[in-house]
């Protein structure tokens, strides 16, 4: 491991008043351990290996199985607990036919029980022998039953979202197996620890991408996009089904919102339970383009409002989708005026005093792209942090930036922290482990993921502080650079400090015996002021940190 401290002489600070970490935080060091994955035939592939927190010590990791291939009969799901810090146990569960390409999920209902989505024995989604993979009694029983449920969408679209503890729910195509029609559905699948069971409700029209999965906007009701009957994407008629009373006789209401972004920035991202924002293509039906809006719909159950901002440029895919950082604030990423990524007038909008004034202010960051790693991570209720391409604007390469926004709203101060290797891709998504600590797989001293052996996690403390220190975690391995390498960005249960994560290994490539879980255990490096009621509030503001961070984590 390497500690160092490396922050540009640019940046501006947090104020010192905030409060300091303490030298023995700051010198803390994280100690690593791995798991060999070779006897379970490596890791499935680059997403749906993606380690899926159970509990603090517990993930479930899907893997090859014995013949070294996925999406064949023998296709297993690991459950890996993490007894002290360098030993395992794992449990195997047969779990057949999972996905070759990345497109299906693991998803924790609860702290025994899950499910996985399998394609079938024709090795095609969408299809009539696709199925729900149910997992149940984790850590005691370890048993799977599987419910059949035909036209399973893939990848994002597709993913099963909880209700409850004992239900799941996700978007299918209807019985003519065709996306974007008349009896696209969403179907429910309850009693998952008893006798299972399933409940369509006609949600017509679903986008045939990430767009269409539903969204949670409280325990009984949801949102999810639709493309309205032309069944085009990003036109005048899209809109927006609003779901109620999911555990009783549902009740589906369409929501007109024209132009809807099609991929991530489409996606709602909920600001009360009643209201959302969501990324618009504007009247020009073109993303990325000067008409880009960002849409609040607010009085859902009631009078319906859309309110449009104009937000040029909107960064497509991942990084364009909104982050909402309290029930007033929010932020999202764009290409700036110039209308191109990766250069110096890359910006994050802010929309601050949400339904009031609704006040815009556009932040400059510079050397953005447009994956997921530049979309902005909630640490806080005024703070968030996201990844550049440091100086040059590009990346992988050595000035690669860790970029926290604080007092956003207000001053916007920005800290940029110097993390060399950042990827343009997923890999590269800032994960939050507390208000002062963030991780991100990068690559280490040659400042490229994915080449040679140097591949690290590196994590950043003392966010807070004014003064954030990197430790490098080596990866034992490089990284895929894959688009769709989810496996290798951390992942921790909300509150824990054992983060895991898949290797590629010594061959960079995901899928293969030499595959590793590694797993990280991080000393608790969260700032403590000194002094009675300073140290009250804060510890108050740690907690309530957490929570919200566990409330708004989605897939």
């Amino acid at each position: 491991m390497k500690l160092y401290s490396r922050v540009s002489a640019s940046a501006l600070f947090l104020s010192a008043s905030l409060c300091a970490a303490t030298g023995a935080q700051a010198q803390a060091q994280a100690s690593a351990a791995s798991l060999d994955l070779a006897a379970y035939g490596g890791a499935l592939n680059r997403q749906t290996a993606s380690p899926v927190p159970i509990s603090p010590r517990q993930f479930l990791v899907a893997a090859r199985g014995l013949d070294g291939s996925a999406g064949t009969a023998d296709d297993l799901t690991l459950l890996i607990t993490v007894n002290g810090t360098d030993s395992f146990r794992v449990d195997t569960l047969a779990t057949p036919y999972l996905s070759t390409g990345g497109s299906n999920f693991s998803v924790r209902v609860s702290s025994t029980l899950a499910v996985i989505q399998s394609r079938g024995a024709d090795g095609n989604w969408e299809s009539a022998d696709d199925a729900l993979h149910i997992l149940r009694g984790l850590g005691t029983m370890n048993s799977v039953t599987t419910f059949p449920l035909p036209g399973q969408r893939s990848g994002r679209a597709g993913r099963p979202v909880p209700l409850g503890s004992d239900s799941v729910i996700l978007s299918t195509i209807g019985a003519d197996e065709d996306d974007t029609t008349a009896d696209d559905e969403l179907i429910v699948v309850r009693a998952l620890s008893g006798i299972p069971s399933s409940q369509s409700i006609a949600t017509p029209y679903l986008f045939d991408d990430g767009t269409s999965a539903p969204v949670l906007m409280s325990a009984d009701s949801l949102v999810v996009t639709n493309a309205g009957a032309d069944e085009l994407e990003g036109t005048a008629d899209d809109g927006v089904h609003y779901v109620t009373n999911l555990f009783g006789t549902p009740a589906v209401t369409n929501v007109s919102v024209p132009y809807i972004y099609s991929l991530n920035p489409g996606t709602p991202v909920p600001v009360t339970t009643t209201s959302f924002l969501v990324s618009s293509v504007g009247p020009d039906e073109s993303e990325e383009t000067d008409d880009d809006e960002l849409v609040l719909v607010e009085g859902l159950g009631g009078a319906v409002s859309n309110t449009e901002f104009s937000v040029p440029n909107i960064l497509d895919y991942g990084g364009g989708r909104s982050a909402v950082l309290s029930p007033t604030l929010a932020v999202v990423s764009t290409q700036g005026a110039d209308g191109s990524e990766r250069d110096a007038d890359d910006s994050v909008w802010v929309l601050s005093d949400i339904g009031g004034a609704n006040t815009l202010q556009e932040v400059i960051i510079g050397g953005l792209d447009e994956d997921a790693q530049a979309r902005c991570q909630r640490i806080g209720a005024t703070q968030c942090a996201l990844t550049t391409g440091g100086a040059d604007f590009t990346g992988p390469s050595l000035d690669d930036e860790v970029v926290v926004i604080s007092d956003i709203g207000g001053t916007n101060a920005l800290t940029r922290i110097v993390v060399p290797g950042l990827e343009e891709r997923i890999i590269s998504r800032v994960t939050v482990v507390n208000a002062d600590t963030l991780m991100v797989a990068s690559g280490g001293a040659d400042g490229d993921a994915g080449t040679g052996d140097d591949d690290v996690i590196s994590v950043i403390t003392g966010v807070m502080s004014g003064a954030p220190e990197v430790t490098e975690i080596p990866s034992i391995g490089s990284f895929d650079s894959s688009s769709t390498a989810r496996a290798h960005v951390p992942t921790l249960f909300p509150g824990s400090s054992i983060v895991a994560f898949i290797s590629a290994g010594p061959d960079g490539s995901l899928g293969t015996a030499d595959d590793l879980f590694r797993v990280i255990s991080l000393p608790d490096t969260r700032p403590v002021p000194v002094g009675g009621l300073w140290t009250s509030l804060m510890l108050i503001a740690s907690l309530l940190t957490l929570g919200l961070g566990f409330l708004r984590r989605r897939r």
